[in-house]
């Protein structure tokens, strides 16, 4: 019964975003961090307004069936091997009730019923963890804000990895051992798309500090997480990295030419000399600045010759020439600070607006990658409990690792989508620092 309000006040939260979302099937399904104009807008019927369909992702649909007809969805059959993503499987999944009823159109409320339903269960086991139920009530107002809970009503691949960040911090905060469900969550967010491969890292860090600050912390499962952590992130690493499988081998192309001519040389002082180091044929650098998708000059020996830069010479393209540090640095910068709010029925509710209004870009990125850092300083490290530092640390964590795994990826295409990510683990380190802070003040002040 503690947690009674708390339950109460994060269900009413969900129930009034999910209702919001499931107001206009054919509305857009926004989000402030990702590039809205893969829209689709027919032209007006008569009498009519333009139809939206919600944004999408062709990794997420061809898998699991679905396609657009510019005014709807439709339902064809799954492809499951076009494409690795843990959010074609939950695209499927809400297909099913149109499937068993033989219904070609398929209503994408379905995919965001099922997003907040595993989203509320989420909170639940927030709720039962060793978090104060006021930070998990804090971090609740952040998720459900239409910049994020705007994800569950959309076919993006970024959806499956925000819902298995939560779930694993929650996991990981757990009063009993929960090994198969963190697993599950670190699964699901590995698997979303190439950018994360990097989480279940992240994962495995925090559970290690866990472990260090308690010897005790799941006492008997701990070798078998680490492993089993470890054994997921060299999975990711052969379907997204090496890879093996053809279409991921389609998207790695289209990878290696982005973070070249997107990214290094765009960035570098001197471009022509750092292709020409790298063993890029002279005909093909006035592609400086097009991205795959707008070439300039391409063939298969272009593609030949890109399949030899390796991250290696990409990530000392960046470190070892000032301009492109500066450069990286400014991009990145600008792409931790596009916030927009959204222009429809959504931003009667936006919950957070004060998140970023604290401050903006690089200072606000340092002092909360910086925060953990600073429990090493004795007399703040007593003042605040281990879970407190471990939350901070998982956080920066999780922020910091997809800098590198975006700009070495990608270069700077589509760079806010790509840092969605390390977006919301800084609003939630912002609400996690807060709720500490009000959950202190109300121990001293003798609140219930």
């Amino acid at each position: 019964m503690a947690n009674l309000f708390p339950r109460l006040l994060i269900l009413a939260v969900a129930l009034f975003s999910l209702a919001s979302l499931l107001q206009n099937r054919d509305r857009s399904a926004y989000s402030d961090f990702i590039d809205v104009h893969y829209e689709t807008r027919p032209p007006k019927e008569k009498g009519q307004p333009p139809k939206v369909i919600p944004v999408f992702e062709n990794r997420v649909m061809v898998p699991s069936g679905i396609k657009t007809n510019k005014k709807h969805y439709l339902l064809t059959a799954p492809k499951p091997g076009r494409a690795v993503s843990s959010a074609s499987l939950f695209s499927y999944a809400a297909t099913v009730p149109a499937r068993l009823t033989r219904n070609q159109y398929w209503d994408l409320r379905w995919l965001t019923i099922l997003y907040c339903g595993l989203l509320l269960s989420i909170f639940w086991l927030g709720l039962g963890s060793e978090i104060p139920a006021t930070v998990v009530v804090l971090l609740s107002l952040v998720v459900y804000d239409p910049s994020w809970a705007g994800y569950c009503a959309s076919l993006r691949s970024e959806t499956p990895m925000l819902l298995g960040f939560l779930g694993a911090l929650f996991c990981l905060f757990s009063k009993t051992p929960r090994p198969v469900l963190l697993l599950a969550f670190a699964t699901l967010g590995s698997l979303a798309k190439p950018l994360y491969v990097l989480f279940p890292v992240c994962v495995a860090l925090l559970f290690f500090l866990r472990r260090k600050q308690d010897p005790g912390y799941w006492a008997g499962k701990g070798k078998g997480t680490l492993a089993s952590l470890a054994a997921l992130f060299l999975i990711s690493y052969v379907l997204f990295v090496l890879p093996v499988l053809p279409v991921a081998k389609e998207l790695a192309s289209w990878n290696r030419y982005n973070r070249v001519f997107v990214g290094a040389t765009m960035a570098s002082s001197h471009p022509a000399a750092l292709l020409s180091r790298w063993g890029i044929s002279q005909q093909y650098w006035v592609n400086e600045g097009s991205n795959f998708l707008n070439p300039v000059v391409t063939d298969e020996a272009l593609h030949r010759q890109l399949e030899g830069v390796t991250y290696g010479q990409l990530a000392l393209a960046y470190l070892g020439d000032f301009r492109a540090l500066n450069y990286a640095a400014r991009e990145v910068d600008m792409a931790l600070t596009t916030y927009e709010r959204p222009d429809d029925g959504l931003s009667r509710f936006s919950l957070v607006v004060w998140v970023l209004a604290l401050a903006r870009g690089v200072p606000l990125f340092a002092f909360l990658t910086l925060l953990p850092l600073a429990g090493l300083w004795p007399p703040l490290r007593r003042r605040l409990p281990p879970l407190f530092w471990g939350g901070a640390a998982f956080f920066s964590l999780a922020a910091l690792s997809q800098i590198p795994a975006a700009v070495l990826g990608d270069g700077f295409q589509s760079l806010p989508r790509h840092l969605a990510l390390a977006q919301f683990a800084l609003q939630l380190s912002a609400a996690w620092g807060l709720g500490w802070y009000l959950n202190s003040l109300k121990a001293s002040l003798k609140f219930p």
